[in-house]
């Protein structure tokens, strides 16, 4: 991994069967987002711990940013999902 040209990261989970569903159909992006392929972080598809051990090993030290998403089954407030989110990042590193 290029390293040095990488800025900053992104962390954003995905429906696994939403997923697979939205490569069948050859969807573009803003479709699959219509089709709420995202989902709260650390619930589905993305190992984020290995992830940041492949980017702890390239010598990121770069900025990451959690990315918070609206299901459309979610009758949670944003602020208490983000809560929820940032009560998972330090199972990451554990």
């Amino acid at each position: 991994m290029r390293v040095d040209r990488l800025l900053m990261t992104s962390f954003m989970d995905v429906d696994e069967q939403r997923l697979a569903s939205v490569r069948f159909d050859e969807l573009a992006f803003l479709d699959a987002v219509r089709q709420w392929i995202f989902v709260p972080l650390g619930q589905e598809a993305v190992d984020f711990s290995a992830v940041l051990v492949e980017l702890e090993s390239c010598g990121y030290d770069g900025w990451t940013t959690v990315e918070h998403d609206r299901v459309p089954d979610s009758s949670a407030v944003p602020a208490e999902k983000g809560r929820q989110r940032l009560e998972y990042l330090p199972s990451l590193t554990q």
